[in-house]
């Protein structure tokens, strides 16, 4: 250490930030001082100036006269690729660290990827969690990439699973296989770079502290050049797949399964590209999970479940019938009224949850899983409900530990279900409670003492039937500053039931209601299984006069894993339609143009008396289906009080659709003449 107390670094560099820079003057002193002020402050600052027109040339030299750490260099403009590589040909240090000109490195960067590095020397590079800020500062959001060792390296053949201006490399690897490709139309040379890493065998992957704020820059490459980048990427993980496949063909089929069934309807990087490229039908993922000879009988399922999900099989017969013989008779005829066959039918008898014994006020359902430590924190946090029921049951196969009789409040009873069918324990569970108020608390989740006791007394007091309390979420893959997991920094609306349904915020934990509230249930849990909190929540969060309490209880995000998603992704889908459909009224819009006359008008029918005895919620993500549907199909649509309803809330949509179909308006008159042409005739016929 100095007299001053600053690290010394008389030895030379430990490490060198290589940064480009093009015409970034609005931001380029921010990202210059973060690096600056870095923690660990033995290090080199390679700075390329790649041709800048602006003032960004006069900043650099600014900053370049103020501190000797950095080096500056100045080419004619050859792009990104070609600046890095000059930067990393200068780069007199092993350990390199990338930077871009217009964000901001955490104080804590280079000093916790110099630790990681130092103590896995088996590692080429590693990257780390960041936020996303906008022009103004103004954090955005929290994007997460694997930790787990192996999970990065596998995702990398679905998406990009490092962020290139978080990274940490060896200079060795980096070049030993060519560096970044300086061929301007690659437009993701850094995913290109990850990819030849990860099929030259080197070790790559993340750690969990948030370290970064990328710009999301209105003219930067991301918002500029986005269906030219997603094709670059599709081709740059299509091929290193093949060459992976040719390879080592039994470990790539191994990574293509693990990937397709953690993600059965594909990431979000399948989502942009199918925005992007719609009619691109390649899912080599998916050819090669199954093999040429696709799906073995054991398998069939599953295999005709990921076809659907990813758009393959849109004639989904074979798949209603294999759910039929695989015990999911609900799901089959879901699915069936979805593509136009008959109107569903209820599938439950929701008052055998509704009825049960008034023995005490209050019920708490706990499932577990396998989270020994978990179960004693969420029991530890049901304190401020004396006198309450807890019923413990087992899920996902497991078998309840015994109970430390110190990490139950004595106030509470204990239930504990040993051993209940694993498709059965939710029902179970709920036929057991004998609580006039239910609760939930599932794995992950955390009560608020103070929320909820005063939930508690909205319930108790009040007398409302249902009771909401909003989550925060937190990521356990991502670390804050102090090392705990990183709270969704995401801005956030007022919540109310509409804002709450449209992102997707009504978890089954949260809710505390009248049991009764389940006595119009249709769904059958069993056929659930797993999903059963799912299908019960988006039950409760469309049923009228929810009370959305002003606190927040916590859930916590796992890490990412590859854990088999198919038949969970593929219910969920069907659940969210049976739901946002009218309990399964309204099919999708791609098999309208099937459906007879007579079917239309009971369709229509029956959306309107689901609406009005409050069975069924129009919110903004269903609301533009609905409204398309009676513009199209109604030959008088506003007796129908829907769309009355519908007018009223939304009149922008209705407009924006009757100017884009103008088709709607046209059938209104001609069925208008042909209405009149018949009373006439009728008349004349007297």
């Amino acid at each position: 250490m100095d007299a001053d107390g600053t690290e010394a670094h008389h030895q030379g560099p430990e490490v060198s930030v290589v940064m480009p820079v093009y015409n970034t003057e609005r931001y380029l002193a921010g990202a210059i001082e973060s690096i600056l002020s870095q923690t660990f402050a033995n290090f080199e600052f390679v700075i390329v100036d790649d041709g800048s027109t602006d003032g960004s040339s006069a900043i650099l030299h600014h900053y370049a006269a103020m501190d000797a750490r950095i080096r500056l260099v100045r080419q004619p403009n050859r792009g990104v690729a070609a600046a890095t590589n000059h930067g990393l040909r200068l780069a007199a240090c092993e350990l390199v660290a990338l930077m871009d000109s217009d964000d901001l490195a955490l104080p804590e960067r280079l000093a916790v990827q110099k630790a990681f590095l130092d103590a896995h020397p088996q590692w080429a590079a590693v990257g780390s969690q960041w936020l996303m800020i906008d022009a103004e500062d103004r954090i955005l959001g929290l994007d997460l990439h694997a930790t787990e060792p192996g999970v990065a390296e596998d995702l990398l053949f679905s998406y990009q699973a490092l962020h290139n201006p978080t990274v940490m490399f060896r200079k060795s690897a980096f070049w030993a296989v060519g560096g970044y490709a300086e061929d301007r139309s690659m437009v993701v040379q850094d995913y290109d770079l990850f990819m030849r890493l990860r099929l030259a065998g080197q070790r790559l992957g993340n750690v969990p502290q948030v370290l970064y704020r990328w710009r999301l820059n209105p003219h930067g490459i991301t918002m500029g050049k986005s269906r030219a980048q997603t094709l670059s990427a599709h081709a740059v993980r299509r091929d290193g797949f093949a060459r992976y496949l040719a390879r080592d063909p039994d470990a790539a089929r191994a990574t293509a399964r693990r990937l397709v069934t953690r993600f059965p309807a594909g990431t979000w990087f399948d989502d942009k590209l199918n925005a992007e490229v719609p009619d691109l039908q390649d899912d080599f993922l998916l050819a090669a999970a199954y093999g040429e000879t696709g799906a073995s009988r054991s398998e069939a399922l599953e295999h005709r479940v990921l076809r659907w999900l990813r758009n393959h099989d849109r004639e989904p017969s074979a798949l209603i019938q294999c759910l039929r013989d695989n015990g999911l008779p609900w799901f089959a005829e879901l699915l069936a009224a979805q593509t136009g066959g008959p109107p569903v039918v209820s599938g439950a008898d929701g008052s055998a949850f509704a009825a049960g014994e008034s023995g005490c006020p209050l019920t708490f359902l706990l499932p577990f899983g396998d989270d020994h430590a978990d179960l004693r924190e969420r029991l530890r946090t049901l304190a401020p409900c004396p006198g309450a029921e807890v019923i413990l049951f087992p899920v996902q196969g497991q078998r309840l530990p015994p109970i430390d009789s110190g990490a139950l409040p004595p106030s509470l009873r204990l239930k504990a279900l040993s051993e209940v069918p694993e498709d059965d324990a939710w029902a179970t569970a709920l036929a057991s409670a004998s609580g006039e108020y239910l609760g939930y608390l599932e794995e992950g989740f955390r009560f608020d003492p103070e929320v909820l006791g005063r939930a508690l007394s909205l319930i108790g007091r009040e007398g409302h039937d249902i009771v909401f309390v909003p989550l925060d979420i937190y990521y356990r893959e991502a670390l804050d500053h102090c090392g705990n997991p990183h709270r969704d920094p995401a801005p956030e609306p007022r919540w109310t039931p509409w804002t709450l349904l449209r992102r997707d915020r009504f978890k089954l934990t949260g809710f505390i209601h009248r049991r009764a509230c389940l006595k119009e249930l249709t769904v059958p849990l069993r056929e659930c299984a797993a999903t059963a909190p799912l299908a019960l929540a988006m039950y409760l969060a469309r049923r009228p006069g929810i009370h959305i309490l002003n606190g927040r209880h916590r859930q916590f995000i796992p890490r990412l894993g590859f854990a088999n998603q198919v038949l969970a992704v593929f219910k969920e889908r069907l659940l969210q339609w049976y739901f946002d459909s009218g309990n399964g009224r309204l099919p999708l819009r791609a098999y309208w143009d099937r459906l007879p006359e007579a079917r239309v008008a009971a369709i229509q029918a029956a959306l309107d008396e689901e609406w009005r005895t409050g069975r069924f919620t129009v919110y903004w993500n269903n609301r533009l289906e609905i409204i398309e549907f009676l513009l199209r199909n109604a030959a008088i649509p506003w007796r129908w009080s829907l769309f009355r309803e519908l007018a009223r809330r939304y009149p922008s949509d209705m407009k924006a659709i009757l100017t884009a179909h103008r088709r709607y308006l046209s059938a209104w008159v001609l069925r208008g003449y042909l209405l009149i042409a018949r009373i006439v005739a009728r008349v004349w016929a007297r």
